[in-house]
């Protein structure tokens, strides 16, 4: 199957790290309180919502565990789509590298009568062709939907959290080949070091020193792919020494450098 959807209702959900898919997220958020990071911006959301991950974006969310979360997930890509859905009836959509769309009552029960049917069919279909054109179909018309709220919505709200952590996670993307010590970044920004790791997990859902290593792996996937050699890489992704870079590298990723390199190939 070339797109799926799960249901997910529970307390204390928690999402991987700092991560990113080879294909698009949408989220229908029917309940939760959440804190989301998408590369360098901090997000925040109440209550029932659209979020949308184009593929390839870099992120992680953190929902309240006090809060219900309940919430349908549809994973996609447009690839796949493209033979019934025309890009034009996305193409807003897709111009965002994240979209979050604040939805009346009306609006989730409406959109609730769209994916129920989508979420049905495929977990009834047990591979069967017809059923899983008619859920592609479903899938389409509720992708076309939601290009139509972002439309009409999209520049009426921003859920962009505008703290000082904004300009923190500017600074270590801008910076990632230099040595980042916790305690300089605060003094950076005139506050303890204590304050600055408080503020940042409850901002983005994840450490600060979580947030340079994913960073820091991804550049140097990007780095290694562009033709750099290891021991550049290392360098160039603000490692300490070539071995560090190696031997954190398989932790992270299961695979050396040279072996994520021809594993690309």
């Amino acid at each position: 199957m070339d797109f799926n959807v799960d249901f997910l209702d529970c307390t204390g959900f928690k999402s991987p790290n700092m991560h990113y898919h080879k294909y698009s997220e949408l989220i229908f958020v029917l309940n939760g309180s959440l804190n989301f990071l998408v590369e360098d911006e901090v997000y925040h959301s109440e209550g029932s919502c659209l979020i949308f991950f184009k593929e390839k974006q870099f992120h992680t969310t953190d929902v309240d565990p006090s809060v219900r979360y309940t919430r349908y997930n549809t994973t996609f890509r447009y690839k796949h789509l493209n033979d019934i859905l025309d890009y034009e009836a996305v193409r807003e959509l897709y111009e965002q590298d994240c979209a979050v769309i604040p939805l009346s009552e009306k609006e989730k029960e409406e959109l609730l009568s769209m994916i129920k049917p989508i979420y049905r069919t495929l977990a009834d279909s047990e591979d069967n062709i017809y059923s899983s054109t008619f859920a592609k179909h479903l899938l389409c018309a509720l992708l076309t939907k939601v290009n139509m709220l972002v439309m009409s919505k999209a520049d009426k709200v921003d859920f962009h959290v505008d703290t000082y952590i904004n300009r923190v996670l500017e600074y270590i993307r801008k910076n990632l080949s230099e040595k980042l010590l916790v305690e300089e970044i605060a003094d950076l920004f005139y506050i303890s070091r204590s304050k600055l790791m408080s503020d940042f997990k409850k901002a983005t859902g994840i450490t600060i020193g979580d947030y340079i290593l994913c960073n820091r792996i991804k550049l140097s996937k990007e780095l290694l792919m562009s033709g750099k050699t290891v021991s550049e890489t290392a360098v160039l992704s603000g490692f300490v020494n070539t071995s560090h870079f190696i031997r954190t590298f398989k932790k992270e990723t299961g695979k050396t450098p040279l072996q994520y390199c021809r594993s690309k190939i």
